[in-house]
């Protein structure tokens, strides 16, 4: 945790061998993952001792996959490699042996990466693990009598050789002679395989290609494990997007030549007429010539470009405009504008907010942008451990916070007052406690109490009861929560609309594909608007509404059909509940189970 240690004492261990990071006030040796860093150890090395918080979380500079902060999670310092699928630290066959995982929870932990600085241990005894690690040196030494064997050899192979069903097989289908030498290659090349995997992973690569082949090899590994051909194809769109950022600068520093060299013909114009043609001629072969070299580069970029889109074609063959409506926006451009500009705005992408807005001509008030930035700042704040912005304006918000029952304010308090804890500044913790939580007793009573019991374990707070207030997890949640009820005070939910769209149709993708092609094939059509004819799952945090389908008439509840709860417990609509009872004398049975009931017994139930 990085209260226990500075920033000073972070910064030291910035070399290779002795690797220290922080990220989100949290304090990670990463010494031992260095090489294996998919970006390349470079990356990495440039940022020893440092705070990679900002970083990791740059999707344009970095991108990092929930497998990266799972692996980061294992390097926290002083934790305990302890899994729940597997005891990392303890023999791995016994445990196998004596585990009763379910089929899909096994499949799904195995294939989920983890990295661990030396290797795994398989039985446990001294001996039997000797033959589970081979020194990269003893491949070679194995194989290459094989080779030498088959290329020298001109008749028939020895009996002892570890191959021989496969060998048998080349001699079945070619001549004597081609199958040995088939069979030398085939086996030099998994030598060179399995020695260029091995550098891949333990060593550092000397040269650019490598460098490049251990990023790739790496991503597999530890970020698209689970995603197969997928990989190549972000290789690809990384090609892409590293030829864009290696044109941009040189574009832009030929348009400033051509723009100066514009100005100083202009200039010469009007000072030296007689040589009007001359400089007429030269600005005109001058433009030709950065006309070419723009029109090479841009078929460098066109030719990667080119086979980017053809590995997509290739990976995706599906028609997804089957699944599209062409008339979903149609009148409603001002609409999605707006949404994308404040998607930019609410991401904090001001400037590229500002050229959206301009480019498109909408009217948004210009206080928005500035009750953003606002937020940015005060999160920036929160981020490098300063909580007196958010304070400050928690404590100007009270009245408007306290009615919709959020207890931010109290949370910054409480934050602040562990963190002197964590500092060990007994003194100061106790005024800021007589200070501030007077205000709360009313509502956190309880957790006051616990706050001022930790005084008492200062000196050694990690082994008493309030070992919890160590976690460095408040942080990250305070600055969630700040998030949410600041959106909430501006009558906005905390994620991006234009973010919860794509998110929930790129879910929804597959099964209406699927659908649509089921009712292309069969020759029908949906014919009830605004509705799916399959449900879509959606996580918890992508349902905003609560609807009640009544499982009897199959129609959605109204304000004027309302669910109602009969003394059973089964729901239904109000309409449905009517229909039900005017078929007897006022009592019927409910149509799931056999108990009987009268209207008036029902409840209307509120979600």
């Amino acid at each position: 945790m990085l209260f226990r240690y500075t920033l000073e004492e972070v910064a030291k261990h910035n070399t290779i061998d002795d690797l220290w990071i922080i990220h989100n006030n949290r304090v990670y040796d990463v010494s031992d993952f260095v090489l294996d860093h998919p970006g390349g150890d470079e990356i990495i090395l440039s940022w020893a001792g440092k705070d990679v918080s900002k970083i990791m979380s740059d999707v344009i500079s970095h991108d990092h996959s929930e497998t990266a902060y799972r692996a980061l999670a294992e390097l926290y310092i002083d934790l305990d490699l302890k899994e729940k699928f597997l005891d990392l630290n303890k023999p791995l066959i016994y445990q196998m042996f004596n585990c009763n995982f379910k089929k899909e929870f096994y499949l799904n932990q195995i294939h989920k990466p983890r990295h661990l600085p030396r290797s795994a241990t398989l039985f446990g005894n001294p001996l039997l693990e000797i033959f589970t690690q081979t020194p990269w040196y003893l491949i070679p030494i194995v194989w290459c009598p094989q080779i030498f064997y088959h290329l020298y050899l001109a008749s028939e192979i020895l009996g002892i050789s570890i191959a021989l069903p496969i060998m048998r097989i080349g001699y079945m289908i070619f001549p004597e002679n081609i199958s040995h030498a088939l069979i030398a290659g085939a086996t030099f090349g998994y030598i060179c395989y399995d020695l260029t995997h091995y550098h891949l992973h333990h060593a550092r690569p000397f040269n650019s290609h490598l460098r490049e082949m251990k990023t790739y090899h790496m991503n597999h590994h530890y970020k698209n494990y689970d995603l197969g051909i997928l990989s190549s194809i972000q290789t690809d769109y990384k090609k892409v997007e590293n030829k864009q950022l290696e044109l941009i600068p040189k574009a832009i520093e030929k348009i400033d030549k051509i723009s100066q060299i514009i100005y100083q013909t202009i200039q010469q114009l009007k000072f030296d007429s007689p040589k009007e043609i001359d400089n007429l001629l030269l600005l005109s072969r001058t433009l030709e010539n950065y006309a070419s070299q723009a029109s090479e580069e841009h078929k460098e970029i066109q030719k990667i470009v080119s086979k980017y889109e053809k590995a997509i074609d290739r990976k995706w063959k599906q028609d997804i405009t089957i699944a599209s409506n062409p008339e979903a926006f149609v009148s409603k451009e001002t609409v999605l504008q707006r949404t994308i500009a404040l998607h930019f705005i609410r991401h904090g992408k001001f400037r590229l907010g500002d050229t959206f807005i301009e480019e498109t001509g909408l009217d948004l008030p210009s206080s928005l942008q500035m009750q953003f930035l606002q937020m940015y700042q005060i999160l920036d704040a929160i981020n490098n451990l300063n909580l007196e912005p958010a304070l400050l304006w928690a404590k100007s918000q009270r009245d408007e916070l306290e009615r919709r029952g959020s207890s931010l304010e109290f949370q910054l308090h409480r934050l602040h007052f562990i963190k002197y804890l964590l500092e060990q500044r007994r003194d100061e913790a106790l005024m800021y406690a007589k200070t501030n939580f007077e205000y709360f007793q009313a509502r956190h009573m309880k957790e006051i109490r616990r706050l001022m019991g930790a005084l008492i374990y200062i000196n050694r707070l990690s082994t008493s009861p309030y070992a919890d207030f160590l976690s460095n997890d408040a942080w990250t949640d305070i600055q969630q929560t700040f998030t949410r009820d600041f959106c909430n005070l501006l009558g906005m939910a905390c994620d991006s609309p234009l973010y919860i769209s794509v998110t929930v149709g790129a879910t929804a993708l597959p099964t209406i594909i699927k659908m649509a092609t089921i009712m292309k094939e069969k020759k029908n059509e949906w014919s009830q608007q605004n509705e799916l004819p399959v449900e879509i799952p959606l996580t918890d945090d992508m349902r905003y509404h609560s609807i009640f389908a009544c499982p009897v008439s199959k129609e959605q509840s109204t304000e004027e059909n309302p669910p109602m709860m009969m003394p059973c417990g089964h729901v239904i609509c109000k309409e449905s509940l009517t229909k039900l009872s005017s078929k007897g004398n006022g009592r019927f049975k409910c149509p799931y189970c056999p108990i009987e009931s009268m209207v008036n017994q029902a409840v209307r139930v509120h979600f």
